[in-house]
């Protein structure tokens, strides 16, 4: 997960464009003011419910990562990501 989120804080970083998927929490901070990690928990966690109801199975790796996808890539995005690529 620490390497996910690297790479996801540093592809957003980069500003090349972002899938429609990580728009979502990009969006909701930017219209509604909320914290990167706070829209990232809700749109990780509403899909993995969605997928529950419609069948899917929801293991710990599916929990881990709804949960701390969004803080661990903050993190990167105040520690690593503006060092790296100031903008």
């Amino acid at each position: 997960m620490l390497v996910i989120s690297l790479g996801i804080s540093l592809f957003q970083k980069a500003d090349l464009g972002v899938g429609p998927y990580d728009y979502l929490a990009l969006g909701l901070r930017d219209h509604l003011h909320f914290q990167y990690f706070a829209c990232r928990i809700f749109t990780d966690s509403l899909c993995a419910i969605a997928a529950y109801l419609l069948g899917g199975l929801i293991g710990i790796g599916t929990l881990l990562c709804a949960l701390c996808l969004g803080p661990v890539t903050q993190f990167f995005d105040r520690t690593v990501s503006s060092k790296v690529m100031p903008g």
